[in-house]
C-alpha cells in the first residue's frame, strides 16, 4: 500500500531564501484612506441631515 503523503521534508525546505515565497503587496494604505474618507463622507452627510431636521 502506498503512503500519498510527503514524508520527504528535504525536498521541500528553503529556510526561507527563496524569494517567492513572500507575500504580495495588498496596497493596505490605500484601503486605509478609503476607508478615512468614506467615514468622513459618512458623517458629514449624517451632520447636515441632523442638522437641517
Amino acid at each position: 500500500m502506498t503512503n500519498p503523503t510527503n514524508t520527504n521534508n528535504t525536498s521541500n525546505s528553503n529556510n526561507g531564501n527563496n524569494s517567492t515565497n513572500t507575500l504580495p503587496q495588498t496596497g493596505e494604505k490605500s484601503g486605509l484612506v478609503a476607508s478615512l474618507l468614506g467615514l468622513v463622507l459618512l458623517s458629514s452627510v449624517l451632520y447636515i441631515k441632523r442638522r437641517n431636521a
